[in-house]
């Protein structure tokens, strides 16, 4: 959990890019310790995707809006992929970590509950998804947009 602050943080103060790529790194191996390889493979391939998009589009005036999302994404990458790393760790190790850093009780454990039903909304989102698709609501983003009012009756 402190190295999710700590991560929040530099992608805030940072301005240096081998600062960013070292807090990649470290976030990486973080997770290939904790026994994530594929999930840290994944988040280095989005991570390599970002940054060549973004070396790519510097400079270029028209690609300047999708060149700062690009930055933005890769730099909001670092903190996500130590997070991912504490969602399935048991309740107490989280609690435990709390009170080392002599934090209040009750914001451990609002934290600890907030984690613990991160993957249930993700369950509960993706069949709502995709029972709207069986419906024809939300093929694509623009379908969504434009079928707004009556995806609210499925709702």
């Amino acid at each position: 959990m402190l190295l999710a602050l700590i991560s929040s943080l530099s992608a805030i103060f940072c301005t240096s890019e081998i600062s960013f790529v070292i807090m990649m790194a470290f976030a990486l191996v973080w997770l290939c310790l904790a026994g994530q390889v594929r999930k840290a493979l994944l988040f280095a391939l989005i991570y390599g995707v970002l940054y060549g998009l973004s070396l790519l589009m510097m400079g270029i005036t028209p690609l300047s809006t999708l060149w700062l999302f690009a930055n933005i994404a890769r730099h909001l990458l670092i903190p996500i992929s130590f997070l991912v790393g504490i969602t399935d760790r048991p309740t107490g190790t989280l609690l435990a970590v709390f009170s080392k850093l002599h934090a209040p009780k009750s914001l451990g454990i609002a934290t600890s509950v907030l984690l613990r039903f991160i993957p249930t909304i993700h369950t509960e989102f993706s069949f709502i998804r995709n029972s709207l698709k069986f419906r024809g609501i939300g093929l694509s983003v623009g379908q969504t947009l434009a079928m707004l009012p009556r995806m609210f009756e499925y709702l």
